[in-house]
């Protein structure tokens, strides 16, 4: 993912490739694809190893940030990171 000033707030992602980014003043949106299962649940683990915790709808939350992310079979993923 290209470095920007959340980059220090999101997890690095082994692989995938970047589709799309939009970045704004208090967010960033990131639609990659070819990321293999495996990645995408080391992505969740690395958010819960640094001490996000997992709301019920799936938001990762710590410190005014709210992370969502998604996942498909094909391996397409979204990372959407927000600001309170």
């Amino acid at each position: 993912m290209p470095e920007n000033k959340f980059s220090e707030v999101l997890p690095k992602l082994a692989d995938g490739k970047l589709g799309s980014m939009e970045i704004s003043s208090n967010s960033v949106s990131y639609q990659l694809y070819d990321v293999s299962n495996e990645n995408y649940d080391n992505y969740v683990n690395e958010l819960l190893e640094q001490g996000y915790t997992m709301l019920e709808d799936g938001t990762f939350t710590k410190d005014g940030y709210n992370i969502t992310t998604s996942f498909t079979e094909n391996g397409n993923m979204t990372i959407s990171l927000k600001t309170d």
